[in-house]
């Protein structure tokens, strides 16, 4: 199920007990996720957190331990994760520039609370020509 984008809170309790949830899919707009959102939901498997910084309520009992919850690294959800001892797949960080998806040589990170992209990628696509010049050690876009 994916809830849908512009839905900024899930209240406590809103999903709990539903034995047919399998998976969920949280909009980026959501802004925090109620005490025991998906308690007792017992078929659960997958929660994707499609915002970092979700506020997730501090219990266990918010996301159930059978559910493999998908976020972005040092996000709200690998808190949660590393905290209650869950499973977690890190979700790949993605670069659009006018609508359109980047692919990268080297994939984009974050070092401490930054994301460093490689910049070649996104220089071409905005039509910029990008030259080595090894004697000076440089790169030069034009």
């Amino acid at each position: 199920m994916a809830i849908p984008e512009g839905v900024v809170s899930i209240g406590d309790g809103a999903f709990s007990g539903c034995t047919s949830l399998a998976a969920v899919i949280l909009p980026k707009s959501l802004a925090s996720l109620g005490n025991g959102a998906f308690q007792n939901c017992p078929g659960l498997k997958s929660v994707v957190f499609n915002s970092p910084s979700t506020v997730i309520y501090d219990s266990k009992n918010t996301v159930p331990e059978t559910a493999r919850i998908e976020g972005y690294l040092k996000s709200t959800a690998q808190k949660y994760v590393v905290k209650y001892g869950r499973k977690f797949d890190a979700k790949p960080i993605e670069v659009f520039v006018n609508g359109v998806k980047l692919d990268f040589d080297q994939p984009p990170v974050i070092i401490s609370g930054r994301v460093m992209v490689p910049m070649r990628s996104i220089f071409e696509v905005l039509g910029a020509q990008v030259d080595w010049d090894g004697k000076k050690r440089a790169v030069m876009a034009s």
